[in-house]
């Protein structure tokens, strides 16, 4: 995917305006003899009370990087944006709107020390989960010969940067579309935020790292993975796709989940208080079944109620016991 946008820029060279104070000339008669003036107080050489002050002069400004110019007219084409995300090119129009400096990661020789950081790190992103086809990348080694060659080799990064960082927060599926059971939201970071924190970053592979769920849960995972990855063993790659998988739900989660939570593992059959990360609490559970499956989903919980009182739904007293007492009595 190659993408290019479009902003109009007018460059302008401000002008200096240097007022001067005109005094008025004495004429005096050539034959009159010149007289003797007094010497002027500085009260004397401060303007008239109806004379306007004189202007300061302004500052020249500072002219806009080439590169840049080029960035914005391509991130403002229309004919460009097509198959990108709308948040992302968004994020990336205002951020070089402002910008005064230079390139973030492009220079005339080349990328910077920075900008091969965040390349290389795209080279490990199987060992998260992700793949290396979701993400169109410029050439490391690459030398753009023109303005344009590196407007558009910086917005590549750029663009694979912001889906990295939607990737890692698990902004890769909607939960809501995999299934009517997830009634989860992924927990995006904002792309302005993204791309402030890595300019700011001195390892931009550090802070892609760190965009990743940092839950025990998916650490666990991920080191399976990583152990998965290193075996030869015929059927191994059913097994990565499920920690993929699994992976890819704990990214649905809170980036926190509180001091204290409970937590309701399904597959295992298992509900756990949790407590500064300790389970101080544990006791099996009863789920749903394939017709009638339990929703996936996390929330804030509001109320407990200790000994609730149970009534089977329309829905269970229709299609499970009716069914079976009619089934039974047509036996008879």
């Amino acid at each position: 995917m190659r993408g290019g946008y479009l902003v109009a820029v007018l460059l302008c060279t401000a002008q200096a305006l240097a007022l001067a104070v005109v005094l008025p000339a004495c004429a005096e008669d050539s034959a009159t003899p010149p007289v003797s003036q007094p010497a002027l107080s500085p009260a004397d050489l401060a303007a008239p009370a109806d004379q306007p002050p004189v202007a300061a002069e302004r500052p020249p400004v500072s002219p806009t990087n080439p590169v840049v110019a080029v960035i914005r007219l391509k991130l403002a084409d229309p004919g460009l944006r097509k198959g990108f995300n709308g948040d992302d090119l968004a994020a990336l129009e205002a951020f070089y709107a402002t910008r005064t400096g230079g390139t973030l990661w492009m220079t005339e020789m080349g990328f910077s020390a920075k900008g091969q950081q965040a390349l290389f790190e795209f080279d490990k992103v199987e060992d998260w989960g992700l793949e290396p086809v979701a993400f169109e990348l410029p050439l490391a080694g690459e030398l753009p010969a023109s303005p344009e060659a590196q407007a558009i080799a910086e917005i590549k990064l750029d663009l694979a940067i912001l889906k990295y960082a939607r990737f890692a927060r698990g902004g890769r599926l909607n939960p809501r579309e995999v299934s009517e059971l997830f009634d989860q939201r992924s927990t995006l970071r904002d792309a302005k935020t993204v791309l402030s924190e890595i300019e700011a970053a001195d390892a931009p592979d550090a802070y892609l790292r760190s965009l990743h769920p940092k839950h025990e849960q998916f650490v666990r995972l991920r080191q399976a993975l990583l152990k998965a990855r290193g075996k030869d063993e015929t059927g191994n790659e059913r097994d990565i796709r499920r920690l993929i998988i699994n992976m890819e739900r704990w990214r649905w989660m809170p980036e926190d989940l509180g001091a204290l939570y409970v937590w309701s593992n399904t597959p295992e059959f298992m509900l756990y208080v949790v407590k500064d990360g300790k389970t101080i609490y544990a006791d099996k559970t009863q789920v749903g079944k394939m017709g009638h499956a339990t929703p996936l989903l996390s929330s804030n919980m509001a109320s407990i109620v200790f000994n609730p009182e149970w009534i089977a739904p329309p829905s269970v007293l229709v299609e499970d016991l009716l069914k079976k007492k009619k089934k039974k009595d047509f036996s008879i």
